[in-house]
């Protein structure tokens, strides 16, 4: 089992109750909280001194959004997108676990940094929530997302993306938790919440989510076609998700519960 030491599952404890606060549209409380969370990553080696400058160009811009808006929201969104890449220096990864959990699967990293979860709550601080749909509309949205999410890994056992590997390695827990506060949450924030109010609002809702959800499969084109094709599906299945609950909390919900069904039960991440 991965071992972090007490202030380092500290620091990340403080980052995710944070991001259930910005979540919760609680911005005033999640603040406090978020300023006693950088000292303590500090003390646990999480945030090198090369860090100090893009937070404290951040801090600035968020103050300097009231005066102008959209020159320092510009600014945090470059911000955010470079943490959520690991561009910015200053910000060390903790390799937790690394290897094989299969003979025919492709090696897997499981790696922890406070940039990409930082980069998803930039994000949730700057893009509200879309309203609800109305309660009529929701549960066709609800079974067409399960429907593109079984499309999804149909064609990835189809296609020979994967097989059926049953199994529960000792560090799930550790995988679980970064899946959610890392993975999940940066990547619907960006691809579910910010994006899509990005593009013209002259664009209907649902055009808007079909072009973030094909950013999504993009994003994952490194793993190859059927990467793109399958993330591509399930992007779709996790916007219909967001669209008909109105709150992000879900979509993030649904994106680690898939991903928790492919770690289990399929190659992970991927056949060779």
């Amino acid at each position: 089992m991965p071992a972090l030491s007490l202030p380092q599952q500290l620091a990340f404890a403080l980052l995710a109750a944070t991001a259930l606060l910005l979540l919760a549209s609680r911005r005033r409380a999640a603040a406090w909280l978020l300023a006693a969370c950088l000292p303590l990553a500090a003390m646990a080696r999480l945030l090198g001194a090369a860090a100090i400058p893009p937070l404290l160009l951040t801090t600035a811009l968020l103050y300097w959004q009231r005066r102008q808006p959209a020159l320092a929201r510009g600014g945090l969104l470059a911000i955010a997108l470079a943490l959520g890449l690991h561009l910015l220096p200053g910000f060390p990864t903790l390799t937790l676990w690394h290897g094989q959990l299969a003979a025919d699967s492709s090696p897997y990293l499981l790696r922890w940094g406070l940039d990409k979860a930082l980069a998803g709550c930039l994000l949730l601080w700057l893009y509200p929530e879309w309203r609800p749909q109305p309660r009529g509309q929701r549960w066709p949205q609800l079974a067409a997302a399960l429907l593109l999410l079984a499309v999804a890994l149909a064609a990835a056992l189809l296609l020979g993306l994967v097989r059926v590997d049953v199994k529960w390695p000792s560090w799930w827990p550790y995988w679980l938790a970064g899946n959610l506060l890392l993975t999940s949450l940066a990547e619907e924030a960006l691809f579910r919440r910010a994006l899509p109010q990005l593009l013209p609002t002259s664009w209907p809702p649902l055009a808007r989510l079909l072009l973030c959800s094909l950013l999504f499969g993009l994003a994952h084109a490194g793993g190859g076609p059927v990467w793109l094709l399958c993330a591509s599906l399930a992007g779709l299945a996790y916007a219909l998700i967001y669209r008909a609950s109105g709150q992000l909390g879900w979509a993030i919900v649904a994106h680690s519960a898939f991903n928790s069904l492919h770690l289990a039960l399929l190659s992970y991440p991927q056949l060779q």
